[in-house]
């Protein structure tokens, strides 16, 4: 008999060590679920006031950078990305901001060029009315118009490079002949400005792009050294195994302080000049060289400016 009354007080007190132990780990449970629902609150809440944050940084545009609003180390990543992401977008707003300015004082420069020779060509125009002799009013007015009609053309060209309008017809040209050509249409322009002009052409010298493209990009960067040089032109035209290089060399009658604008669209080296440039054409040529698969350098030395351009030859 006492030895089943002692069995059974044992099995009677493992019964309430199970309960307790059963109560404690219930408790435990308790807290984690308490706990958990309380980190769980904290993240939402920390997250709806960075939302908060976010809103009203949107809202005021202001340049306070976003900070974590909680102690919680797995915000820190989403603030910096937001964070970064507002300063792309202020530095696309700075972009644009700066590239209305230019667009606008553009458009102010180019119609002030092309007010210019209109005002001439008017004025001309009522001296004719008066005067017998009308030859020599007659070549003002129409030097004028080419002028206009210049101006317009590299606007509308600018306008189609930035829209991606305009299409390579790809065909084999002789480069040789069509600088050659091109020298001949402007030689009469290199008289007149006592230019000396060393010519180095290889003969034959064939590559595949855009003939109305490549005559364009002479025509800019020739007409570049009619308006900005003196004394000298050097051009050089050779073929090497893996290479067309085309070299236009001249004398600068100024110096060149910031080369690497030049090719920017719009920029002026010396404000004084703009009634002779609208700033678009070493931009333009730069472009168009891109465009048939070549690559346009500059470089100033001993006041000898020089275009290089290179194709690959295949």
């Amino acid at each position: 008999m006492n030895i089943l009354k002692q069995f059974g007080d044992w099995e009677f007190d493992l019964k309430e060590d199970v309960k307790n132990k059963m109560k404690v780990l219930l408790i435990i449970l308790f807290l984690i679920i308490f706990a958990l629902l309380i980190y769980i609150f904290s993240i939402q809440y920390a997250l709806w006031r960075l939302k908060k944050n976010i809103e009203q940084k949107k809202r005021t545009n202001s340049n306070v950078r976003l900070m974590n609003p909680s102690s919680f180390k797995i915000l820190e990543n989403l603030v910096d990305e937001y964070n970064y992401l507002f300063d792309q977008i202020k530095e696309n707003q700075l972009d644009y901001q700066r590239n209305r300015f230019i667009l606008e004082q553009t458009l102010h420069n180019i119609s002030h060029d092309i007010r210019t020779p209109l005002t001439v060509a008017s004025g001309y125009v009522q001296i004719l009315k008066k005067e017998q002799s009308v030859q020599p009013q007659l070549l003002k007015i129409e030097i004028a118009l080419k002028t206009i009609s210049k101006r317009l053309e590299e606007l509308l060209l600018y306008q189609n490079l930035l829209e991606q309008n305009i299409r390579v017809e790809w065909e084999k040209v002789d480069i040789s002949n069509l600088l050659k050509e091109q020298l001949l249409s402007m030689y009469d322009a290199f008289t007149e400005r006592k230019f000396q002009v060393k010519l180095e052409i290889e003969e034959t010298v064939l590559l595949e792009l855009d003939p109305d493209i490549m005559q364009r990009i002479l025509t800019n960067i020739l007409g570049n050294v009619l308006k900005h040089g003196e004394k000298l032109l050097e051009i050089q035209l050779t073929r090497q195994p893996k290479l067309i290089q085309l070299r236009i060399r001249n004398a600068s009658n100024q110096e060149i302080q910031n080369l690497e604008q030049l090719t920017n669209r719009f920029y002026l080296e010396d404000l004084s000049t703009s009634e002779k440039s609208s700033g678009l054409g070493l931009y333009i040529a730069k472009e168009l060289v891109e465009l048939t698969g070549g690559i346009l350098k500059l470089t100033y030395q001993n006041n000898l400016f020089e275009v290089l351009i290179q194709w690959p030859s295949k």
